[in-house]
């Protein structure tokens, strides 16, 4: 039957060419041109070419189109097995819309839940957290405190420390860092007054290592790979940021942005050699709480009670 149809339109040049046809003759031909067509096309529609046919428009991701074949699959052949197959396809098709259907509400009501407890809430929603993770680096907390010394680079039954000017306190932490990579970039920990439903930065906390294995590695004599990535993936610190003394008495957010900008410096003729340095800060001046959903992660609040 496909060779008819070229067949009718060398047969309406020849026409033309010997003087031409009339226009019922012309319309005549065209009709049955559109038959012939028809034909041709019900020749095709097999039940194995409709379902072959609906399978691929699935795999294209073309699923209503697809459902649009099988289901006329299923109409002209509904004794078929290529129908029963498409009856398959097609009712798990549909199933797997609708479950696709249920989760996306449920999951705009409980985006629509979660924002009204935020509006309600405020800060006071968020959950403190003693461990943040992000990419491939763990943040460990054991201990966040507010003091006025702030102690590390300890060997031996030895330590280093500092102590806060006489107007002002340290929030202080030790932390462990666990990370995949042997030379990450270690996130900010800011101090946050909170006022007014922000938060306003107040202080960052600065990097020091919290134990070397001995003096002589402290001074730089032996390699401490006990304080380097690229020979461990856990490596302990001492942290602490210098506030003013009447801020210990406000409402203190202490957060971890999860984007690293500490990075390991050699301090050349210093003791120790190696250390971690800023790049630059990262951290916001101030903070929403909508800055929690990712970005940044809440580890202390220091005097809650206040909100």
């Amino acid at each position: 039957m496909k060779k008819l149809i070229p067949a009718l339109f060398l047969t309406l040049l020849l026409v033309s060419c010997n003087g031409g046809v009339s226009k019922e003759e012309y319309d005549a031909l065209l009709k049955e041109n559109k038959q012939l067509k028809e034909q041709v096309e019900e020749l095709q529609n097999t039940p194995t070419n409709l379902l072959v046919l609906g399978r691929e428009l699935l795999a294209n991701n073309k699923s209503d189109s697809a459902k649009i074949v099988l289901k006329k699959l299923i109409t002209k052949y509904p004794s078929s097995a290529e129908a029963e197959e498409a009856n398959k396809i097609v009712t798990k098709v549909e199933k797997e819309e609708k479950e696709a259907r249920e989760k996306a509400e449920q999951e705009a009501r409980e985006k629509a839940e979660q924002e009204a407890r935020k509006k309600a809430m405020g800060f006071k929603i968020l959950k403190e957290s003693s461990s943040v993770s992000y990419g491939d680096i763990t943040v460990n907390f054991k201990s966040v405190s507010i003091g006025k010394r702030w102690i590390f680079d300890a060997y031996d039954d030895e330590w280093f420390y500092r102590d806060a000017e006489r107007d002002k306190m340290y929030v202080l932490a030790r932390i462990s860092i666990t990370s995949k990579s042997k030379s990450p970039m270690l996130p900010p920990i800011g101090i946050y007054r909170y006022k007014d439903g922000k938060l306003f930065l107040v202080s960052e906390m600065g990097y020091k290592f919290a134990r070397w294995k001995s003096y002589g590695h402290y001074l730089g004599n032996y390699a401490d790979y006990s304080n380097d990535f690229a020979h461990t993936s856990t490596i302990p610190f001492s942290n602490a940021a210098e506030i003013k003394k009447d801020d210990q008495n406000d409402v203190l957010f202490v957060v971890v942005r999860k984007k690293g900008c500490f990075e390991r410096v050699d301090l050349g003729f210093s003791n120790p050699e190696v250390g971690y340095a800023s790049s630059g800060s990262n951290m916001a001046t101030i903070l929403s709480v909508d800055d929690f959903d990712s970005e940044y992660s809440l580890v202390k609040v220091f005097n809650k009670n206040k909100m």
